[in-house]
């Protein structure tokens, strides 16, 4: 609709009292027109305005998805590892289990790594199966997880201390095959594997400190101890969360942190033994009587016919 507004000038006459001559009066006057717009003008115009509506619209979404992609596409921060490493684009190895090959005969005396731990840990002369002397079939183990007594090796697992899979995400995931292996099946180190209640080992799982400790109070502080010695030993990382936890523990047990050398896990020394004929040669761990137990023990028996593999 349009409207016109014309003003106009109308002339009138008027007179004075003096029948003086007329005068012309003029009185502006306003005329009004209103006439009807062409139809294809008005929705024109209206579809002009619905496409600026619609323009801004879709840049305000546009905006708002922008925003979002960026919240979503933003790296979260990572756990931060005791040791410092360079920031990797690789994904983390996948850990296999298979690659970790256990348990093997190392020196070829049809004993595999199982059998050796056992053999070494047992509080009392193991029997086996048959005369090769193969397999253990009874002896005396206390579960240092749990101080469960067991006779039988069917209720144990010989668990790798520091676990394969925590190990493999801690950097031995990169190692090559021989490493692994050697890492599955150590017999160097006494306290690397040990024989447990096959209950709590599966418990434990492939948790760190920061989600399992055993239920063996008194036991607490030396297994922070030798989990920080086996992480150290074969250089692998701690995550932030598994290193508060360790800190925590440590500082119950009143020893260094994390951030500190520990040096409070200092292997006994072995008993002194008679020159007699050895009945038990320790592979793994230190003579004690007449039975071999991890070196970081004390031995309370009196000397026996245990000895040194090397002797």
């Amino acid at each position: 609709m349009i409207v016109a507004v014309t003003t106009s000038c109308a002339m009138r006459k008027s007179t004075t009292r003096n029948d003086q001559t007329p005068v012309q009066d003029r009185k502006p006057t306003v005329e009004i027109t209103v006439t009807e717009a062409p139809e294809r003008d008005i929705d024109k115009h209206a579809r002009t305005r619905q496409y600026a509506k619609d323009v801004s619209d879709a840049s305000e979404t546009s905006d708002r998805q922008e925003r979002l992609a960026e919240v979503v596409t933003r790296p979260r921060p990572t756990a931060e590892v005791l040791e410092t490493r360079p920031p990797s684009t690789e994904p983390a190895p996948r850990y296999d289990r298979r690659e970790w090959r256990h348990w093997i005969d190392a020196d070829g005396d049809c004993q595999d790594t199982r059998q050796e731990v056992l053999i070494a840990e047992s509080e009392v002369p193991v029997t086996f199966e048959n005369k090769r002397r193969c397999r253990v079939r009874t002896g005396r183990w206390t579960c240092p997880y749990t101080g469960e007594v067991f006779t039988s090796p069917r209720r144990l697992d010989v668990d790798h201390f520091v676990p394969l899979a925590n190990a493999a995400r801690s950097g031995g995931g990169s190692w090559n095959e021989a490493r692994k292996r050697a890492y599955a099946n150590d017999l160097d180190d006494p306290d690397h594997l040990l024989a447990v209640s096959a209950t709590a080992n599966r418990s434990k799982g492939s948790k760190g400190p920061e989600g399992w400790l055993p239920s063996r109070l008194e036991f607490r502080c030396e297994y922070i101890r030798t989990w920080t010695n086996i992480k150290n030993r074969w250089r692998l990382t701690t995550s932030t969360q598994e290193s508060a936890a360790i800190d925590r523990e440590l500082r119950l047990c009143g020893g260094a942190t994390m951030g500190k050398a520990i040096n409070n896990s200092v292997a006994p020394k072995p008993a002194t033994l008679p020159l007699r004929p050895c009945c038990r040669r320790c592979k793994k761990g230190c003579p004690c009587g007449d039975s071999c137990i991890p070196c970081s023990r004390a031995c309370t028996k009196p000397a026996g016919c245990a000895c040194n593999s090397s002797r």
